[in-house]
């Protein structure tokens, strides 16, 4: 039998092949109508309503669609990509245009244009909003908030679990539920409670005029919201806790890379930018800073505040810390390694003292961090 390389390599040949095989076809008199052509990865033929009349653009990437450009598929659901619709082309990298054509050749041409505009909506399910995005891409789409999306014709509701950014941020509909992070719609398991969540976010579509902030729930019955997780202040730290944080780190790091692969690579930790084998130095930094120490690391951005580079370095050391528990000890809760974390470790003290300088300070975006920090 073949390597996995060498089949690999067949079935690529093999797929170019049947590619340059479409693109002659499109050129034969007595061949398939240029009209009925195939979505790449269908399995059969459908039919476009005519051929896109397109202008290009003052960037000389982009062309604006001049005319509707409609695909009936072999199940008989219709695409649309409206008149007015930006397209940059199919999705070819540029070596190999010369194998299977440019962005705007072939049969990927017609393609392109529904994918830029109803393609992507479809794979959503929103394919009915097509026409509230006329005139845009997919790329601009996902830029929108939710003001944008509102002038669009499409209403939008948001549940807070921040007042005071959603207070300023003023969303047009907002529901805030005093829930604790990654419980949105309240306790696991609990679905009557999540429905109740989901109909009072969904009342606010009921408002004519906004921003509307509006509380869940008015009269809360006792014991029906999750427990917030436990602060560092109300834990009280260990008669005897280890004293290197650095040490302490790379040990964890080792359980972290557990997580890691037993988690398909998924993590929160990344916020700081600096990875996890360069964390010995972010624990020099803090510790520098804690003893009020003009601290700072080459890694942070120009543009970025040191309390927010701070607070994200604190909040990457949380997540290697608590990911890496989960590691060693797949049975613990939130609440027993928030205990752990603030109460036993190294690192946990050394971010209450990064948080009473941040603390101490009379800049409240210090302040600000200082919650943060030690949360």
């Amino acid at each position: 039998m073949g390597t996995g390389k060498g089949i690999q390599q067949l079935a690529l040949i093999l797929l170019f092949a049947a590619i340059l095989a479409g693109c002659a076809s499109s050129n034969n008199t007595g061949g398939t109508s240029g009209i009925d052509q195939m979505i790449p990865g269908a399995t059969k033929w459908g039919h476009y309503n005519g051929e896109p009349v397109t202008k290009w653009n003052p960037d000389g990437r982009t062309m604006t669609l001049l005319t509707e450009l409609r695909y009936t598929d072999p199940h008989g659901e219709v695409w649309v990509a409206p008149v007015g619709s930006l397209v940059d082309g199919a999705s070819i990298p540029r070596y190999l245009w010369s194998v299977m054509g440019g962005p705007f050749e072939c049969k990927y041409r017609n393609a392109s244009v529904l994918h830029d505009v109803a393609g992507w909506l479809r794979t959503l399910r929103l394919h009915k909003y097509t026409p509230n995005f006329e005139g845009m891409t997919w790329k601009d789409m996902v830029l929108m908030d939710e003001a944008a999306l509102e002038a669009q014709g499409v209403a939008t509701i948001s549940i807070s679990m921040v007042r005071e950014h959603t207070e300023k941020v003023k969303p047009p509909r907002a529901l805030f539920v005093p829930f604790p992070y990654g419980h949105a719609l309240g306790r696991p398991n609990d679905p009557e409670l999540q429905h109740r969540v989901l109909k009072a976010a969904l009342d606010l579509l009921e408002a004519p005029v906004g921003p509307v902030l509006s509380d869940f729930p008015d009269e809360a019955e006792s014991g029906v919201e999750p427990p917030a997780p436990t602060q560092a202040s109300a834990i009280a730290v260990a008669a005897s806790t280890p004293d290197d944080p650095a040490m302490e780190t790379t040990q964890m790091r080792q359980y972290h890379e557990q997580w890691l692969a037993k988690n398909g690579g998924r993590t929160a930790f990344g916020l700081s930018g600096i990875p996890a084998t360069r964390f010995r130095g972010v624990i020099r930094f803090l510790q520098a800073f804690a003893a009020g120490e003009d601290a700072d690391m080459p890694e942070r951005r120009a543009d970025l505040p040191l309390a927010n580079f701070i607070r994200y370095c604190a909040d990457d050391l949380k997540t290697l810390n608590y990911e890496g528990r989960m590691a060693m000890k797949p049975t613990s809760g939130g609440d027993e390694i928030a205990r752990w974390f603030w109460g036993e470790t190294a690192t946990g003290q050394l971010l209450r003292c990064v948080k009473d300088r941040l603390d101490a300070s009379d800049d409240p975006r210090w302040k600000a961090a200082a919650f943060g920090v030690a949360r």
